[in-house]
């Protein structure tokens, strides 16, 4: 009777454990992973969307038309589509930086997605980003929200935008293109709860085995004495 106790003492326990771990809220993690068409470390995933953003570089000098056009079946960007300015700022909060406006030069939060997501270019001398998304602005232009060393009256301080005109930022046309201007492209993914889900099991499966162990052991013991 011990023995059974003991027992579904040891299963409850793992059971309330690992509904436990189901129950944890999720936490955004962005981690690089590859794509069969842009090689190793080419795409950002999202774990809070499910979203993989590929590297600005990609698409860095081509306009919103030349990008929508590679987007048909065999085209470069097949499989991929423009992101809309809410699911940008998303991924600015899923990075850890707190909103639009302004952040101190070195902000590790920033840096931080530079390194992920890639840069478009340098403004007034430091690294930052500039994309197309999908959304219009009231003007009709498409919205292109950024990072970057806005200017003098600044100084050495980002600005983070939504690239709406409403806020500031500037709309650009389907036809328009330079160096620094690229897009905000993305693609959904796996995603991957059911193999963290094992992996956080699997220390209280390994726990209860090891305690069902001790106990047989101790079992054994005092059928010997």
């Amino acid at each position: 009777m011990i023995s059974i106790t003991r027992t579904s003492h040891y299963v409850t326990s793992a059971t309330i454990a690992l509904l436990f771990l189901t129950a944890l809220p999720a936490e955004a993690v962005l981690y690089l992973t590859s794509d069969a068409q842009f090689g190793p470390n080419s795409v950002t995933v999202d774990t809070s969307t499910g979203l993989g953003w590929l590297n600005l570089t990609e698409t860095a000098g081509l306009s919103y038309q030349q990008v929508l056009s590679e987007m048909q079946v065999g085209g470069m960007f097949s499989g991929f589509r423009f992101a809309t300015v809410p699911e940008v700022l998303d991924l600015y909060t899923s990075a850890g930086i707190g909103g639009t406006g302004y952040y101190p030069f070195s902000t590790p939060s920033i840096q931080s997605l530079f390194s992920l997501i890639g840069t478009t270019g340098t403004f007034n001398g430091y690294p930052g980003l500039l994309a197309l998304s999908g959304t219009l602005s009231a003007t009709g232009g498409y919205c292109a929200p950024a990072i970057y060393v806005a200017g003098q009256y600044t100084g050495q301080e980002y600005w983070v935008n939504d690239g709406g005109f409403e806020t500031g930022g500037t709309a650009y046309g389907a036809t328009t293109s330079y160096p620094q201007l690229s897009s905000w492209l993305v693609k959904s993914v796996p995603e991957p709860s059911d193999t963290i889900l094992l992996i956080l099991a699997a220390p209280v499966w390994c726990g209860f085995r090891l305690l069902h162990r001790r106990e047989k052991a101790t079992q054994h013991r005092a059928g010997a004495i």
